[in-house]
């Protein structure tokens, strides 16, 4: 057995030196070393070129699709930029046609109230100042029935009706636990205005489900409901406010809540409920989308309108734009170019204002053919 295994195992050791011999010859410094000239003629330099600007300022009309966050808000203590601020425009209305609150049978007996909430999804700006809030009926038989044509950011309903509510906002406050309907129900994220009590009997002198029945008949059907409700339109007023609040305008939790006493038809015993006329998004034929809108409007200062030579003022829409010139570019010689930026500084101002109205995490570069006009 000995003298079989002898010569097996010197072969396998002669097998693993060869091997270790051939491959240290792989080394891969020098590998490909011979393939690669001394000189190679290509040198990589880094070079700077000045950036002539000039600032000018959007006409804007982009529109706010229902799906999105819409803004609402003031900001009057920006001294760099001026002032903003936002409206928002909605028509809550009834899912379904003729419309009774309750169940089918069921006898209103009164509204006890009406409010206006908002989904709340957060804010930019100083929020420890608190904003004032108007609702108000508001009259543009366009507005519910060119819902497929949205609005842009310059829109405004011919005039402002009735004032339904004022209250003040405390933002800090929003994410808190608001209970109603007797503590039964509760929400968090949510702006809650009660309208005046005149708008709550106005709705429930119009809760009729018959036709021909003049200025009563406003649940019958949709076309008779936006005729009868343009919408109500919610503002910031006032010199206090420092933020901009985002709304999702098709969450459920943005509607109008009509709490009621009714009778029952089985029993015929009082009952409170409350029910909801949300914004509604889909199209079921004869009852079209509710109407939306979001105002959106700037104040600059003379800052933004005339920045000094070393200054630029950027900010989003409707907002500002800067054209970037680089005279060099003209004459520059063919080259491999393998990175080019554009540095941009944001100019420190006061350290606490600088915090409050963070800058933007995006912006956006275009590119323009002066020549030929693209």
């Amino acid at each position: 057995m000995f003298k079989r295994l002898l010569p097996i195992t010197i072969l396998a050791y002669l097998s693993v030196v060869i091997l270790s011999w051939g491959c240290s010859k792989l080394d891969t410094t020098n590998l490909g070393s011979d393939l690669i000239p001394a000189v190679d003629n290509i040198n990589t330099f880094s070079t700077t070129l000045d950036i002539i600007t000039t600032q000018g300022r959007f006409d804007d009309t982009f529109k706010i699709a229902r799906s999105e966050n819409h803004l609402l808000g003031i900001i009057n203590g920006d001294f760099l930029f001026g002032q903003s601020k936002a409206n928002i425009y909605l028509q809550p209305k009834p899912s379904f046609y003729p419309y009774y609150f309750g169940n089918a049978g069921d006898t209103l007996v009164m509204v006890d109230s009406v409010v206006l909430t908002l989904s709340y999804q957060g804010s930019w700006g100083d929020t420890t100042q608190a904003q004032t809030l108007n609702v108000y009926e508001f009259s543009d038989p366009l507005f519910g029935d060119s819902v497929f044509k949205f609005k842009n950011i310059k829109y405004q309903p011919p005039m402002l009706g009735n004032l339904l509510a004022s209250k003040s906002i405390d933002i800090r406050r929003l994410r808190d636990t608001v209970r109603f309907a007797n503590g039964k129900d509760s929400a968090i994220n949510q702006i809650r205005i009660k309208l005046s009590d005149a708008f709550a009997q106005t709705l429930a002198g119009r809760d009729s489900t018959r036709a021909g029945s003049g200025n009563n008949n406003a649940f019958f059907k949709d076309s008779i409901y936006r005729k009868l409700y343009s919408g109500l339109a919610v503002v910031p007023t006032g010199g206090a406010g420092n933020a901009l609040m985002y709304i999702n305008i098709a969450d459920a939790k943005t509607r109008l809540e009509i709490h009621f006493k009714k009778k029952t038809n089985q029993t015929g015993k009082l009952d409170t409920s409350y029910t909801t006329f949300n914004l509604q998004t889909n199209d079921f034929g004869s009852i079209i989308p509710s109407g939306t809108a979001n105002y959106v409007q700037r104040a600059w200062s003379g800052n933004v309108l005339n920045p000094a030579a070393d200054a630029l003022y950027l900010q989003t829409s409707p907002g500002t734009y800067a054209n970037l010139r680089i005279p060099a570019l003209d004459t520059f010689q063919n080259a491999i170019i393998h990175r080019a930026q554009i540095s941009i500084e944001q100019m420190p101002d006061n350290i606490i204002t600088d915090s409050i109205f963070s800058v933007p995490p995006y912006m956006y570069i275009d590119l323009i053919d002066t020549p030929g006009r693209r």
